[in-house]
C-alpha cells in the first residue's frame, strides 16, 4: 500500500518526543482529558491517530504510565482500566491551531478489519485518582467515509479519494478472502447514525455507521438536571426526534431503521415545571389529574415540551388560552393530555411545529387561531371534532389532511388560510369528502371550505351543492368569477367576505335570504342581482362594496340589516320597495345615493344627505320613523321639520348635529330614542308634544344651549342621563304622567334653579339632580316614595326642602351638606320609619327638621305649616 501521511509526519512525531512543552509545574484546575481529533497514518500498515487534549495536570510527570489510552475491539460495559484489550503511551505532542495535543498511534488493525470499530478512552492519573475521557468510537471505514464526503464535508483531494476507494476495495477483498465479516464489507454503502443526549444501545457510543434497513437501538437517561432561572431542576425524558424534528418514538429504548441518508436522533426532555402553572382537577372523571398553562407567556423558551407528569399524576388538560400570544416556535404535547381547551395556542404567531397526540379527540374552537407561521399539522386519527375557527388565519398552512375519525367540523375552521391549496379527506370519513382539494359534506350538498390558496381565478360550484357554508370563500383574493348553480338555496354568513377581486355574481332564484356579511368587502363587485325570492338582507351584507353602483331590492324583502350597504361609495341608484318594514342601523352611510324610491317604511340612515353639505331637512309626509343615527354627525344641519306621520325618533338620530338650533317634533312622535339629540350643543329650545310617552337615555345629554324644557303629562319614562350636562337649562316642568326620573337624568345641569315634579312621579333616580349647583328649590310631590343615591348631592345652593310623608327610603348621600332645613310632611314617628342610609345621618342630623302640624302644637319641638303655600315654622 502506498505510504501517505496527513497531519502527522513521522519525523515530527520523533522530534516531539525530544521536545516536550514546558507546562506549568502545577495547575489549579482539576485534571481533564479528552480525545478531540482522529486521523489515519499510512505506513507499512494503516494506523489510527488520536489527538488528546490534557488540561490541569502536572506535565513534569509526562509521558509516564500515568497518562495513556485504553482500547477495546468490542463494546465493554465499563470501559475502565483493567478491562482494556490494549493500552498505549503517547508518541509525542504537536500544536494544532494553537492548542497542544498528545498523539497516540493505534497500529493493530489488519486490512480485513477496516469495518471494525475501535473504542478508545484516554486517561490520566494524578495523586492516585484516575481521570477519564469519554469513550470515542472510530474505524478506518469511518475515516474513509468522512474523507469521501459520505458522512461529513469530505476532502477536496481527488487523489485522496481515489486512494481511499482503492483501499476500501482492497479491504473488501481481504474480508472475502479471509471470510471475515462478509456481511459488512468495506465497500458497502453506509450511513451515519448520531445520537444527541443519549447513546447507541449496542455499545454506549454516540455514533456509528450502518447499512440501509438496519435496525438500530438508541437509549437515553430517564431524567437529567438542567439549570433554570430558579436554579437546578430535574426533568424527565419525553421523546426522540430525528433531524427534521419529527417524533420517532416516546420510549427510552427506541428502535430506528437506517434509511438512505445520515441521521441524527435527539433525546428531548420536558420543559422544566417552573415555566408552567398546574391546577389539580378535583372532581369528575379527571379528578386527581392536572390542567396546565404557561406561567408567563412572555418567558417561555422557543421550544416547549409539556410535561406528562406533575406531582406524581398525569397532566391531562391544556387550559383555555394556555399559551395564547406566546412566542413559542415548537410544541410537543404528550400522550397523557386528552383535552385541549379553546384558544390554547391562539395567536402564537411564531409557532411552526406542533405534535398533537392520538389521545386528543377534539381540537377546540380557536385552538390555532392566527398561528400564521404554522406550515403543516397532522391531525391524528383519534380526533373526532374540529371547533369553530380552529385554524382560522393560519396563513402559511398549505395543506391539511382530515382523518376518517373526524365527524364534526365547526364554522370557519380553515377560513383565511391564504396559502391553503389542498384539503384532503380520508375516503372512509362518514361525514366529509374532498373534491378537487376543497371540503364538502359527504353527500356533496354543502361546500364547506374552498381552499383559498389556489391560483385559479374562476370557480364553478358543483350542481350538487344546495348550501354554501359560512365563510367558505373568506379572503379568497384570487377568484374573479364564481358560478353558483341553481341548486343553491342558502348562502352562509360571510360566505364571500373580502373576495376583493370578485367582479360580478348571480344569486340563484332559490335563495331566500342573504346572510350577514355575505359579500362584505367585495370591493370590485360592480353588479349583483338579488332574486325575487329573497325576503331579508343581513347585517353588513354588502358593506364596503365600493364599486357597486346600483342595486334593486325586490318586492319580497321585508328587512334590511344594520350597515347592509354602508360605504358602498359609488352606490348612486337604489330602489327600496314598500314591502320593507325594517331597515337597520346606518344602512347607507358613506354612499352617494342621489335617486331613491321609498315607500311607507322605517327610514334609516340615508346617504342622500352628505356629511358636510346638508343644512336643512323636511322629511316626506309618509315617513313613519327616523332611523338610528339617520342624521348623526351632520355638523351643518341647522333645522329639521318632522312631519306628524313620524312616530319614532331613533337612537342617535341627530347625535352631534352641532349646528342644529331648532327642531319641530311632529304630534305623532311617541318615543325619542337614546342619544337622539346627544351633544346638539346649539339647540336652544325644543317642544316635546303630548304624544311622546318616553324619552330615552341621554336623549338631550350635553345640549349646552338648551335653556328650558317642558315635559308633557304623556311622558311616563325619562331615561338615564336624559338631560345631564345641559349647563344652561334653568327650569324644568315635569308633567304628571311621568312615573320615574331616571338615574343622572339632570346630572350637572349647572344653571338649573328650580324644578317642578308632576304628581305622577314615584321615584327620583340615583344622581338625578347631582351637581345642579344653582338649584335653590324643588317641589317633590306626595306620589314620590324613594329618593335615590346622591339624588341631590352637590346641590350646594339647595338649603331647604319639603319631603312628603309618602317617602319610604332615602339613598346614601341623597343631599348635600348645604341642606340646613327640612320640612317633613309627617310626624316625628313617621320620619323615624323612613329607611335612611347610614351615610346620610351626619348630613341630615345637622339639618333642622320640622314636622307638619295643622294646629298649633302644644309641646315644644320643631313644627311647620303652610302659610300662603309656603312652608313656615310655627
Amino acid at each position: 500500500m502506498k505510504k501517505h501521511l496527513f497531519w502527522i509526519p513521522v519525523i515530527i512525531l520523533l522530534a516531539c518526543l525530544l521536545a516536550l512543552p514546558a507546562f506549568a509545574e502545577s495547575e489549579a484546575t482539576e485534571p481533564a482529558v479528552s480525545i478531540d481529533k482522529f486521523n489515519l497514518q499510512f505506513e507499512d500498515n494503516v494506523y489510527i491517530l488520536y489527538a488528546v487534549n490534557l488540561t490541569g495536570a502536572d506535565a513534569n510527570a509526562l509521558p509516564t504510565e500515568d497518562f495513556g489510552m485504553l482500547f477495546w475491539r468490542a463494546p465493554d460495559a465499563t470501559y475502565t482500566m483493567g478491562s482494556e484489550e490494549t493500552s498505549l503511551s503517547t508518541a509525542g505532542w504537536m500544536e494544532i491551531d494553537g492548542t497542544v495535543y498528545w498523539i497516540f498511534q493505534y497500529t493493530e488493525l489488519a486490512a480485513k478489519e477496516m469495518t471494525d470499530d475501535v473504542y478508545a478512552r484516554a486517561y490520566v492519573t494524578v495523586d492516585g485518582t484516575t481521570y477519564y475521557s469519554t469513550v470515542e468510537k472510530y474505524s478506518i471505514l469511518q475515516y474513509a467515509y468522512n474523507m469521501l464526503g459520505k458522512t461529513a464535508s469530505g476532502s477536496d483531494s481527488e487523489a485522496l479519494k481515489i486512494l481511499l476507494s482503492d483501499m476500501l476495495t482492497y479491504g473488501a477483498s481481504a474480508q472475502n478472502y479471509f471470510g471475515y465479516h462478509t456481511d459488512r464489507l468495506a465497500t458497502d454503502d453506509y450511513y451515519q447514525v448520531k445520537v444527541n443526549g443519549g447513546t447507541l444501545a449496542s455499545d454506549g457510543s454516540t455514533h456509528g455507521l450502518f447499512r440501509e434497513g438496519e435496525a438500530v437501538e438508541i437509549t437515553a437517561p430517564e431524567e437529567i438536571t438542567v439549570t433554570t432561572d430558579i436554579g437546578e431542576e430535574t426533568v424527565n425524558f419525553s421523546h426522540w426526534e430525528n433531524s427534521a424534528e419529527e417524533v420517532v418514538g416516546e420510549d427510552l429504548l427506541c428502535t430506528v431503521t437506517v434509511g438512505t441518508s445520515n441521521e441524527t436522533y435527539t433525546a428531548v426532555y420536558d420543559t422544566p415545571d417552573s415555566y408552567f402553572v398546574f391546577a389539580e382537577i378535583r372532581s369528575g372523571t379527571g379528578a386527581g389529574t392536572y390542567i396546565v398553562e404557561a406561567a408567563d407567556v412572555s418567558n417561555l423558551p422557543e421550544k416547549v415540551v409539556i410535561p406528562a407528569i406533575y406531582n406524581g399524576s398525569n397532566v391531562t388538560t391544556l387550559s383555555p388560552n394556555a399559551f395564547q400570544g406566546s412566542s413559542i416556535i415548537k410544541v410537543f404535547i404528550p400522550h397523557s393530555v386528552t383535552a385541549m381547551k379553546h384558544a390554547a395556542f391562539k395567536c402564537c404567531k411564531n409557532l411552526t411545529s406542533i405534535t398533537i397526540p392520538k389521545s386528543i379527540t377534539s381540537i377546540a374552537e380557536d385552538a390555532f387561531y392566527e398561528c400564521s407561521s404554522l406550515t403543516s399539522i397532522t391531525i391524528p386519527d383519534g380526533v373526532t371534532s374540529i371547533g369553530d375557527s380552529a385554524f382560522y388565519g393560519c396563513s402559511n398552512l398549505t395543506s391539511i389532511t382530515i382523518p376518517n375519525s373526524v365527524t364534526s367540523i365547526g364554522k370557519a375552521a380553515f377560513s383565511r388560510c391564504s396559502s391553503l391549496t389542498s384539503i384532503t379527506v380520508d375516503g372512509d370519513n362518514p361525514n366529509y369528502q374532498s373534491i378537487d382539494g376543497n371540503l364538502y359534506t359527504k353527500d356533496g350538498t354543502m361546500l364547506y371550505q374552498y381552499a383559498i390558496g389556489k391560483a385559479d381565478t374562476s370557480f364553478v360550484i358543483p350542481g350538487s351543492v344546495t348550501n354554501i357554508g359560512e365563510e367558505a370563500f373568506l379572503y379568497c383574493h384570487n377568484l374573479t368569477s364564481i358560478t353558483i348553480p341553481d341548486s343553491v338555496t342558502n348562502i352562509g354568513g360571510g360566505a364571500f367576505l373580502r373576495c376583493s377581486n370578485l367582479t360580478s355574481i348571480a344569486i340563484p332564484d332559490g335563495v331566500t335570504s342573504i346572510d350577514n356579511s355575505a359579500f362584505y368587502g367585495c370591493s370590485n363587485l360592480t353588479s349583483v342581482k338579488i332574486p325575487d325570492g329573497v325576503t331579508s338582507i343581513g347585517n353588513y351584507a354588502f358593506y364596503g362594496c365600493s364599486n357597486l353602483t346600483s342595486i334593486k331590492i325586490p318586492d319580497g324583502v321585508t328587512s334590511i340589516g344594520n350597515y347592509a350597504f354602508q360605504y358602498c361609495a359609488n352606490l348612486t341608484n337604489l330602489t327600496i320597495p314598500d314591502s320593507v318594514t325594517t331597515i337597520g342601523y346606518e344602512v347607507f352611510t358613506g354612499c352617494k345615493v342621489t335617486e331613491y324610491e321609498n315607500g311607507v317604511g322605517y327610514v334609516d340612515k340615508w346617504a342622500v344627505y352628505s356629511y358636510t353639505d346638508i343644512t336643512s331637512v323636511t322629511l316626506r309626509t309618509n315617513t313613519v320613523g327616523i332611523g338610528n343615527a339617520l342624521f348623526k354627525f351632520r355638523y351643518r344641519l341647522a333645522s329639521v321639520t318632522i312631519p306628524d306621520s313620524v312616530i319614532i325618533i331613533g337612537d342617535e338620530a341627530f347625535r352631534s348635529c352641532s349646528s342644529l338650533t331648532s327642531i319641530t317634533i311632529g304630534d305623532g312622535v311617541t318615543s325619542i330614542g337614546a342619544n337622539a339629540f346627544y351633544e346638539c350643543d346649539s339647540l336652544t329650545s325644543v317642544t316635546i308634544p303630548d304624544s311622546v310617552t318616553s324619552i330615552g337615555a341621554s336623549a338631550f345629554c350635553g345640549c349646552d344651549s338648551l335653556t328650558s324644557v317642558t315635559i308633557p303629562d304623556s311622558v311616563t319614562s325619562i331615561g338615564d342621563f336624559a338631560f345631564s350636562h345641559c349647563s344652561r337649562l334653568t327650569s324644568i316642568t315635569i308633567g304628571d304622567g311621568e312615573t320615574s326620573i331616571g338615574a343622572n337624568a339632570f346630572y350637572r345641569c349647572d344653571s338649573l334653579t328650580s324644578v317642578t315634579i308632576g304628581d305622577g312621579v314615584t321615584s327620583i333616580g340615583d344622581r338625578a339632580f347631582k351637581d345642579c349647583k344653582s338649584l335653590t328649590s324643588i317641589t317633590i310631590p306626595d306620589s314620590v316614595t324613594s329618593i335615590g343615591n346622591s339624588a341631590f348631592s352637590g346641590c350646594t345652593n339647595l338649603t331647604s326642602i319639603t319631603i312628603p310623608d309618602s317617602v319610604t327610603s332615602i339613598g346614601p348621600y341623597a343631599f348635600d351638606y348645604s341642606l340646613s332645613t327640612i320640612y317633613y310632611n309627617g310626624t316625628a314617628d313617621e320620619w323615624d320609619k323612613i329607611s335612611i342610609d347610614s351615610t346620610n345621618n351626619y348630613i341630615l342630623i345637622s339639618a333642622t327638621i320640622y314636622y307638619y302640624s295643622e294646629a298649633e302644637p302644644t309641646d315644644d319641638g320643631n313644627y311647620w305649616r303652610y302659610v300662603d303655600g309656603v312652608p313656615t315654622a310655627w
